[in-house]
């Protein structure tokens, strides 16, 4: 293979790993329109022991049973 032939097969080679990263970096994109907003801040221990269906549900969780042994 001549000098040529081997710049040319090397700039295709590198273009085409560009252009593969490229592809990889927009499919990676930070999607922040379907998320809760940051500000927002969720209490989980409340929502879970208050679901207003009339019974304590945290008296069945992991925790709470163990608090007997």
């Amino acid at each position: 293979m001549t000098k040529t032939n081997i710049v040319i097969m090397t700039m295709l080679l590198l273009m085409n790993i560009l252009i593969m990263m490229m592809m990889l970096m927009m499919m990676n994109g930070d999607d922040d329109d379907d998320d809760a907003d940051d500000d927002e801040v969720v209490d989980d221990d409340d929502a879970a022991a208050d679901d207003d269906d009339g019974d304590d549900d945290d008296k069945y969780s992991i925790t709470s049973a163990n608090r007997g042994l």
